[in-house]
């Protein structure tokens, strides 16, 4: 939805600067099929790339045969429904099903609707209200986001980040976030571009940790 958009407007902003700065992803689309971000030889980011050859080459024939999933990033994967009158993403022997990538011993994805934990490598039964779609975010990923919808992005400028945290299987998770003053015509070596990168580690039982995604808050710096 829009407003969904517009929440995701740094996570957004963070990806374009990535792929025009980062040597790893220069010239990588921001939206990106499953194949592409999680075929043979990609690690979706997580390091969790398959190491042998036949599950590799099983792993990329199972992502080039998905149509309609797509990611944004590596971290969001999106799954919407394309066939009139249904309410559910279907489970094998179901109907249309969504498939989540990655190892299925160590991958995880969490949905973004409800923060159901589900496992990656394997298809799931997602239940889709009209006023829903099938979002899922990479364990292991941490997406800033706006919680404020504001009418325009430059209203939003000086308005709190939330750090979404989707532990992996080890409790591990980083992100990353690119901040400007959202008027600015910058170069991407501009000094006044902020460059964060994040990193959590919920490893030894930190409070509040329960293996599900946590949220934190981020205030704008007024200075």
């Amino acid at each position: 939805t829009l407003k969904e958009r517009q929440r995701l407007l740094p996570y957004w902003n963070t990806l374009w600067w990535a792929a025009s700065a980062e040597p790893s992803e220069a010239g990588l689309p921001i939206v990106r099929p499953l194949w592409l971000t999680y075929g043979a030889g990609a690690d979706g980011g997580d390091g969790d790339a398959p190491t042998n050859a036949t599950a590799a080459a099983e792993e990329l024939q199972e992502l080039l045969s998905m149509e309609f999933s797509w990611t944004l990033g590596a971290d969001l994967l999106v799954r919407p429904i394309v066939t009139e009158e249904r309410e559910r993403v279907q489970g094998a022997g179901g109907g249309t099903p969504t498939y989540l990538p990655g190892p299925a011993a160590s991958a995880v994805w969490f949905s973004v609707a409800t923060g159901a934990r589900l496992a990656g490598g394997g298809w799931h039964d997602v239940p889709t209200p009209l006023n829903t779609t099938a979002v899922f975010q990479r364990g292991g990923s941490i997406i800033p986001r706006r919680r404020r919808v504001r009418r325009s992005a430059l209203m939003a400028v000086w308005d709190p980040i939330s750090l979404e945290v989707a532990p992996d299987a080890a409790a591990h998770a980083s992100g990353r976030l690119l901040l400007d003053d959202g008027e600015s015509v910058l170069s991407v070596g501009g000094a006044a571009l902020l460059r964060l990168a994040f990193a959590c580690d919920a490893a030894g039982g930190a409070a509040g940790s329960d293996g599900g995604v946590q949220r934190v808050s981020v205030d704008a710096a007024t200075g």
